[in-house]
């Protein structure tokens, strides 16, 4: 398991509405599953984007509910080689916490 997202890295940062939080797309090498870890300060519908270098597709997490504010949340999303991964708020808000990992094989 390799963590993606440093505990600090995205500690108490605002994020702007529909934008990018990571700094960089995460790609995988192979087939895994992130463990998503976030809290916010906003109400606000969290998403992660897939994008296969000629589309993306922004997926609402928690049935595309707002998340509640200062409430913490874990989501787990299949991820495979070939596509490109990244999160996004509805919303400006600050990101109180946000971890992710990856887990493959017996790990998930």
């Amino acid at each position: 398991m390799s963590k993606l997202v440093p505990a600090d890295a995205k500690f108490r940062e605002d994020v702007l509405a529909n934008t990018n939080i990571l700094s960089a797309d995460y790609t995988p090498k192979q087939r895994a599953v992130l463990r998503i870890g976030v809290a916010v300060d906003t109400s606000g519908v969290f998403r992660i984007r897939e994008d296969n270098g000629s589309e993306n597709h922004l997926l609402d997490l928690n049935d595309g509910v707002a998340l509640k504010t200062n409430k913490a949340y874990t989501f787990a999303w299949p991820v495979r080689p070939g596509l490109t991964y990244n999160f996004q708020l509805s919303v400006g808000a600050k990101v109180l916490n946000l971890s992710v990992e990856e887990a493959q094989g017996s790990m998930i």
